[in-house]
């Protein structure tokens, strides 16, 4: 039977994605009655049909329940799921939640100019988004917060929110299609290159950055400012010596560039969720969990040289045999964290890296592939 992808950001999608991956990533508004939706667009994903029926075209300005209705998940629902408490709480799975800004001719944060309206907006956002992660005991360790907004940062720290939060960079407007969003980033892109972005990352208490593929990648990985990074030879090392282990998540996480990504240190986010894809274009195996069910460098090798008619039989023994980390014990867990430390040369120590472990939960360091609003990106309209 041919797997049918799962609507972004739903439930099914967002639990198909936690189970098969090791963590993913989806975004949140808050609707006019104070409820928190997962959708990503500015305005309802529907057809316009079906849009014309409600109060307004903008998320922001209907309720959670009118949302719902159409098939949208609210963000209780999806924390209260067993798989997803399960994985979150109990597995060491990683949520990156995007909290989206209204656009500005919604009306729902003050219009184009009221910055001051736009950050209680936001603020509000955050603080009903961690009443629900508090309430359903999602550590900290197992997610963080991010915005195309500058203000985040300062808005958590002030609501004396502990649970970390990064800056989207370059920061990319809320209204305008896809070209001229783009083309108000070049200049913020070509004057941070990745060794800034990192600073600006840290100085926020923010434990990883979260960016664009295009630092990585010819002739785009070229234009920033100073040394370029990559993933191969010696703009790798350049890549390992600027980050030292420091926690980087991109997307596009593209597939034929998913092990490239990932031997570099680097958590991809991805679109491709199809079980059956069992080979990579680069001709290597697929494995979706690399931190939950860590390969050693022997299983490594035996992906990247198995014959392609071998890899699904080798990723199901691979399956039965590898250990589970929440299943680990501590020596092994540190074994396994040492492991990483010398394939990635992270700079931390042990002894620093494993006080952040346990049976759930891994050291930010860990490289993880990260399901992109659950099972992939879906054409519009969504319903």
């Amino acid at each position: 039977m041919e797997w049918v992808q799962p609507p972004e950001n739903s439930l099914e999608s967002l639990r198909q994605g936690l189970i098969d991956f090791d963590g993913v990533e989806f975004d949140l508004r808050l609707t006019k009655d104070g409820g928190v939706i997962i959708h990503h667009d500015a305005k309802v994903s529907t057809c316009e049909e079906v849009r014309s029926g409600l109060e307004s075209p903008w998320v922001e300005k209907n309720s959670l329940d009118d949302l719902c209705a159409l098939g949208f998940t609210s963000f209780e629902n999806f924390l209260a799921n067993k798989d997803v408490l399960m994985r979150l709480n109990e597995q060491a799975a990683m949520i990156c939640v995007e909290l989206k800004p209204p656009h500005p001719s919604s009306g729902a944060s003050g219009g184009w100019l009221a910055s001051g309206k736009q950050r209680a907006q936001m603020k509000k956002l955050v603080m009903a988004a961690e009443e629900k992660l508090s309430e359903y005991s999602v550590s900290i360790q197992n997610s963080v917060y991010y915005a195309f907004f500058k203000g985040l940062p300062a808005i958590t720290t002030k609501a004396k929110i502990h649970r970390p939060a990064s800056i989207l960079w370059p920061i990319i407007p809320r209204f305008g299609g896809r070209t001229f969003k783009r083309t108000v980033c070049i200049p913020q892109y070509l004057t941070t290159p990745l060794s800034r972005l990192i600073r600006k990352q840290r100085a926020n208490n923010s434990p990883m950055v979260p960016c664009a593929l295009e630092y990585f990648i010819p002739p785009t990985n070229k234009l920033p400012l100073g040394s370029s990074v990559g993933l191969k030879g010696k703009q790798l090392q350049k890549l390992r010596q600027a980050t030292g282990g420091f926690p980087i998540y991109v997307w596009p996480g593209k597939l034929y560039l998913e092990a490239e990504l990932i031997n570099a240190g680097i958590t991809p986010l991805t679109d491709n969720a199809d079980p059956s894809i069992h080979t990579l274009p680069c001709g290597s195996a697929r494995w979706k969990k690399p931190a939950n069910l860590p390969l050693s460098d022997e299983w490594i090798n035996h992906f990247s040289s198995s014959a392609q008619e071998e890899h699904e039989k080798l990723i199901s023994q691979a399956y039965s045999e590898l250990t589970p980390w929440h299943e680990m014990n501590y020596s092994e867990q540190k074994n396994v964290v040492t492991l990483w430390r010398n394939r990635y040369e992270w700079k931390k120590s042990i002894d620093e890296l494993m006080e952040s472990c346990s049976t759930s939960t891994m050291p930010w360091e860990a490289v993880r592939l990260i399901g992109h609003r659950g099972c992939g990106k879906s054409q519009r309209p969504i319903y």
